[in-house]
């Protein structure tokens, strides 16, 4: 049995821990799931989200004050793959880029849906501020 904790940023087999998300980014490590996204294949599951590291915030000085946003440019969408055998493999990720102001992101993988007729992962993303969709 799978078991993707979005909130520590772990993945579980069978009651052990076997990613910690860090083929995607460095500790600290916040978030994950928020729409449980998941698809799986004859033999793949295919687990999608956001991950951001490390939380933090970004001062801007506008007009004598100082206004606090939440830096997201370690923000990450991503969808990754989970084999039989427990091997953990990226398929697809999304970090921001300067396109976009730092408290903005792109949208989270929200919906994963697997075609085995084209064999095929179809995914789509809410919940950002660019590429919003599917």
């Amino acid at each position: 049995m799978i078991v993707h904790d979005g909130h520590a940023a772990k993945v579980y087999s069978n009651g052990e821990v076997i990613y910690r998300n860090e083929k995607l980014a460095k500790p600290p490590r916040v978030a994950d799931d928020t729409y449980a996204a998941l698809t799986w294949s004859k033999d793949l599951l295919f687990i999608g989200g956001w991950l951001k590291t490390p939380p933090g915030m970004i001062e801007v000085s506008q007009y004598e004050r100082i206004l606090k946003y939440q830096d997201m440019r370690m923000k990450y969408s991503h969808i990754h793959m989970i084999y039989d055998d427990d091997k953990v493999e990226i398929l697809w990720s999304r970090k921001w880029d300067d396109k976009i102001p730092p408290n903005n992101w792109y949208g989270e993988v929200t919906d994963l849906l697997y075609d085995q007729h084209e064999d095929a992962v179809y995914f789509s993303r809410a919940d950002g501020h660019a590429e919003l969709g599917l």
